[in-house]
């Protein structure tokens, strides 16, 4: 369990992940707030987020990226063979891009994306909103193959290709 203490009048506490990556993006965040972070997790466990209402994190609007990370972390902790064909389980750098990418692009009027894993060990991140979507697939480490659907006008339109996960503004132009 995490604390967060925003301008020291009252605690908000919420569960983390026993996960360091996104528990480093959880302080990196209560950083911005300008919180203090206290970990209390027993390893190993894990309990879903509770109603955060530290200001400027909306536990139900932006509240996607915990919900997100969330999923993010149980897709991270798929053991092998998770797809009954003796899959690998995700690739942990690729999780650690994954929730990268997920805090960078944090906005409140994006959905909460769906977060799937493929077999070879890689993951995808889905949004559909407004007759359009978007499909990121972390192929490994540094690189996102993207599929984006428009269905917005009488012609359905569809682009595809890759980009480095070090290009966040590719990915916010795909959202936008």
């Amino acid at each position: 369990m995490t604390t967060l203490a925003p301008n020291a009048d009252r605690i908000v506490t919420f569960h983390v992940p026993d996960f360091p990556t996104i528990a480093s993006i959880i302080t990196m965040i209560a950083d911005r707030l300008g919180c203090s972070v206290r970990n209390t997790a027993m390893p190993g466990v894990f309990c879903k987020p509770d109603l955060i209402t530290v200001p400027g994190v909306r536990a139900n609007g932006c509240d996607w990226l915990f919900q997100a990370l969330s999923r993010l972390e149980s897709v991270a902790a798929l053991p092998s063979g998770w797809d009954g064909e003796g899959g690998p389980p995700p690739n942990q750098g690729i999780v650690a891009s994954a929730a990268s990418m997920l805090q960078y692009l944090q906005r409140d009027d994006l959905p909460l994306p769906f977060i799937c894993p493929i077999a070879g060990g890689t993951l995808q991140i889905e949004w559909s909103f407004a007759g359009r979507g978007v499909e990121l697939e972390f192929l490994d480490q540094q690189t996102i193959a993207f599929l984006q659907v428009d269905n917005t006008t009488t012609e359905t339109s569809m682009e595809s290709g890759e980009y480095r996960v070090s290009d966040i503004n590719r990915s916010r132009e795909l959202l936008d």
